[in-house]
């Protein structure tokens, strides 16, 4: 047998909650966090919203950030990119691209090369 739970009832439980939730991404969605003054178009976290050009220049700065704290990758070093051809990889790519077109002191300074390699199973798919 179930229980009532003391009287409560759970469906009142989740419509105030979804209820909540709404009120919460409505407040969230006026301006990005970052710059304040564009209409974001992206939602992180339930609670951080963001602009496209507010993100992209984030996720670069962690991008490189990410690189040069460990510092693995030497100054000319030859770093192999092994290219899928999907989302992440093309993503990764670009990423690339931008750091290295960068006019600043801190610009990467190894050689990245994309390797795509085509085999038999995907060529069979496409005929």
């Amino acid at each position: 047998m179930c229980s009532n739970n003391g009287g409560v009832d759970i469906e009142d439980i989740i419509s105030n909650s979804v209820h909540s939730l709404k009120l919460k991404s409505q407040v969230l969605s006026d301006k990005c966090n970052k710059c304040k003054e564009e209409k974001p178009c992206l939602t992180l976290r339930n609670k951080d919203v963001y602009c496209k050009s507010c993100f992209m220049s984030t996720t670069l700065h962690k991008f490189k950030a990410l690189l040069g704290k460990y510092r693995l990758i030497r100054d000319n070093d030859k770093v192999l990119i092994y290219y899928k051809g999907g989302h992440a990889t093309t993503a990764l790519l670009k990423f690339m691209r931008t750091c290295l077109d960068l006019d600043t002191p801190k610009k990467l300074r190894f050689q990245p090369l994309s390797l795509f390699i085509r085999d038999q199973n995907s060529l069979s798919k496409l005929s």
